[in-house]
């Protein structure tokens, strides 16, 4: 079963503009999309529900005191777990495979100079050809 589209129109109540509500929100949706009113009505709500609940953050510092004074190892124990876990958790390096590299060239490696190289894998091996190449 299909959700019917919203066809009404609200009035923000943030900026008072006409908007269109998204579906899935509803009759619940106060505000249009945006930003500038999304961020007051937010604030709004926070602060209402602040005064609304003003017990909530007093009294928890004096908890958590009084818990860490009666657990004065947690923390570190808590670290020197976390970073085992951590360690435990990252890939043990695996070497890289060597492939070995043979040139054929009538220069000398150590000169600078423009050449054309035709890279050919053969097997376990890269070719280089310093005589090849259609320059």
């Amino acid at each position: 079963m299909k959700k019917q589209s919203i066809q009404t129109q609200k009035r923000c109540v943030c900026c008072g503009r006409f908007f269109r509500p998204d579906n899935r929100v509803g009759n619940r949706q106060k505000c249009c999309k945006r930003s500038a009113c999304r961020k007051k009505y937010q604030k709004a709500q926070q602060q209402k529900w602040r005064e609304a609940n003003p017990e909530y953050f007093r009294g928890r510092s004096e908890y958590v005191k009084k818990w860490r004074e009666s657990n004065p190892e947690y923390q570190k124990q808590w670290r020197a777990k976390k970073r085992g876990e951590i360690q435990m958790q990252i890939p043990p390096v695996s070497p890289i495979k060597s492939i070995p590299l043979k040139i054929r060239a009538d220069t000398e490696i150590s000169e600078i100079q423009n050449l054309v190289l035709s890279v050919v894998y053969a097997g376990e091996a890269l070719w280089i050809d310093g005589r090849g190449g259609d320059a």
